[in-house]
């Protein structure tokens, strides 16, 4: 898709101008994985490239922050990209409830 294009240009560049490490590379990871996401949820496909979109944003959060507190509403946000992905994978079985969504987050 033109915006996942978009976003996957705007990663590399601010990778080149930011460096790997850096909130706003995160941002344009997660971003690029709510798109992989949406696609991914109207057409099938590689489930597993999608949470790493995810992963990969905890993993850059992970290192640039020694206090995950921080960054907890986007540490959660993502964790719950996750935990979609998981479900829409068939990983997690019910997140109807919110209960159930706070299990799949908390497993992560």
């Amino acid at each position: 898709s033109e915006a996942f294009s978009n976003y996957s240009e705007a990663l590399r560049i601010l990778q080149k101008s930011k460096g790997y490490y850096h909130p706003d590379v995160a941002t344009c990871l997660n971003s690029i994985g709510v798109i992989a996401m949406y696609s991914f949820m109207e057409n099938s496909g590689d489930g597993e490239k999608v949470e790493g979109f995810f992963t990969e944003v905890l993993a850059i959060y992970s290192a640039i922050s020694s206090d995950e507190s921080s960054n907890k509403h986007t540490i959660d946000r993502v964790k719950r990209n996750i935990a979609r992905i998981k479900s829409l994978r068939g990983e997690v079985q019910d997140l109807g409830p919110i209960y159930s969504l706070r299990q799949a987050v908390d497993k992560i």
